[in-house]
């Protein structure tokens, strides 16, 4: 791969990566709070004694159908969040340092922290033993299902296209692997307690 061609696939990944955390932080939150907001009293008629409401304020099932909707969100803004995370944590090289697994630190809980740190040190030891060719693995989303949704546990299991690329260009590896996901309500943010590899 030329070094244009990967300045444009960083690029373009870059410009998804913005697009995705712009709808996350402004236009996901909006449209929940559009589609949860208080709907007003239907006003009363009194007859006999008995206050009746003259006429229902909403449609049968409008309710549940918002109910449905912020789901609907909260779970598009979820696979948005896990999808992101993925290509990033599954893309690195040795000629980065492994520093955009770091970067990824405050996404993560503690226990992913930890062996995210034990994997990053024990490379860039190999590298400091030795001096290495290049390698580095790309990875882009494909797919993901979520396969668990509560108010503080979600999973997901996502589905990856993966290019290894070593010094040799011609010598590239492309192959198709799963990750299963598991992420956990930290406060009010989520937070990916487990990456698995399948």
């Amino acid at each position: 791969m030329s070094r244009r061609t990967k300045i444009i696939l960083v690029s373009v990944i870059v410009i998804i990566i913005l697009i995705i955390l712009f709808w996350l932080i402004w236009i996901g939150p909006q449209m929940l709070r559009r589609n949860t907001t208080n709907v007003p009293a239907p006003p009363l008629e009194t007859q006999g004694g008995l206050a009746l409401p003259l006429s229902p304020a909403t449609p049968l099932g409008a309710a549940p159908q918002t109910a449905e909707v912020g789901a609907e969100v909260a779970q598009a803004s979820l696979e948005a969040f896990a999808r992101s995370f993925i290509e990033r944590y599954g893309s690195y090289s040795n000629q980065s340092n492994y520093d955009n697994l770091e970067d990824l630190y405050p996404f993560m809980t503690k226990n992913l922290q930890q062996s995210t740190q034990d994997f990053v040190q024990s490379e860039r030891a190999k590298m400091r033993t030795q001096t290495p060719a290049y390698f580095g693995i790309t990875t882009r989303v494909l797919s993901s299902m979520v396969s668990l949704l509560n108010d503080d546990r979600a999973g997901l299991v996502i589905k990856t296209q993966r290019r290894e690329s070593g010094s040799d260009p011609n010598a590239s590896r492309l192959y198709y692997q799963d990750v299963e996901l598991k992420l956990v309500m930290v406060g009010e943010q989520w937070k990916v307690d487990v990456a698995e590899w399948q």
